[in-house]
């Protein structure tokens, strides 16, 4: 995951630099907030994405659709609120639900897939979950040994 950082503080290095030899001022809540949601999107959903240079892209838009709808005192009442209560709200009032979590659901989906398909391995967060459900499924399947039934 270290790499996956530094491939995006090498991003955040290259905007300021650009910005620096056209003598441009830099917008450091947007700079830092795309890194981080670079830093996110390729660590823990497994999408590379470059939201400097493509700030159009729809992983990008869906994650900014996300926050900018949802307002400080919902994201308050959202930590606050134990989560069997989201249950008991329709989905279709939910504000933290809705069509975004579909998207989201099917990006990692897809890039699950893609991964089983192609047997390629990458060192991020969405690859020790996969490894995990794969260890979980092989100790489900596998026998009880003697001594596990002396216990």
């Amino acid at each position: 995951i270290g790499a996956i950082i530094d491939e995006c503080t090498k991003s955040v290095l290259e905007v300021c630099e650009q910005h620096s030899d056209n003598g441009e001022p830099v917008d450091c809540k947007g700079l830092f907030g795309a890194f981080t949601m670079d830093v996110i999107a390729n660590s823990a959903f497994g999408t590379k994405i470059d939201s400097h240079k493509d700030p159009q892209n729809e992983f990008v838009r869906r994650v900014r659709d996300s926050f900018l709808k949802i307002s400080l005192t919902i994201m308050t009442l959202f930590f606050l609120i134990p989560t069997w209560v989201f249950k008991l709200v329709p989905r279709s009032l939910n504000p933290i639900k809705m069509d975004r979590d579909d998207f989201f659901r099917d990006v990692v989906r897809s890039v699950v897939a893609k991964r089983k398909e192609t047997g390629r391995r990458y060192n991020d967060f969405l690859q020790i979950m996969m490894d995990a459900a794969d260890d979980t499924r092989l100790e489900e399947n596998r026998d009880i040994t003697e001594d596990e039934t002396d216990r």
